[in-house]
């Protein structure tokens, strides 16, 4: 059985597929149907439309916001995916050189998104992928971070 956090994961990337598969997307995951996987595709489809609208709107323009946001910052080579879930920023996105992603978040998140992952091609542009298992809830997560090689001393925008 899939974990809570999981699942809300699947849900999280039908409807970055749903936006995807528009005429006119905000953005463009080709990852995002791989992830959902047919199960959660099939859910959302099954709504009429008018709910499945209301139900991802939030995600659809908050995608957009972040990714607009993210490539602004010329200044920035590190990028922190706090609770990532079933993000795909690191392989959609057309990043500079030498950009760096650490992605954090629960091992079975992870298990189940390097699962779908593996049956679809995920060439990166120019970004460096690294996963963190970590517990968000816990304080160790700022350690774990720095054990995968981020750079606290150079990190810019943090809130802390």
């Amino acid at each position: 059985m899939e974990s809570d956090i999981t699942a809300t994961a699947r849900v999280t990337a039908a409807w970055r597929a749903r936006e995807t598969a528009r005429a006119d997307p905000l953005f463009h995951d080709p990852w995002a149907a791989a992830l959902a996987g047919p199960e959660s595709i099939a859910t959302l489809t099954a709504q009429p439309s008018d709910q499945q609208e209301r139900a991802s709107s939030y995600t659809i323009v908050r995608t957009r916001v972040f990714d607009d946001w993210l490539l602004s910052r010329t200044d920035c080579r590190q990028i922190v995916l706090l609770g990532a879930g079933f993000d795909t920023r690191a392989f959609r996105l057309s990043w500079p050189i030498g950009t760096q992603i650490w992605e954090l978040d629960q091992a079975q998140v992870f298990a189940a998104k390097e699962a779908a992952l593996a049956a679809v091609p995920t060439d990166s542009g120019c970004a460096h992928r690294h996963t963190v298992v970590a517990d968000l809830a816990s304080d160790r997560w700022p350690a774990l971070l720095a054990a995968a090689d981020f750079r606290w001393s150079t990190a810019k925008y943090w809130e802390g």
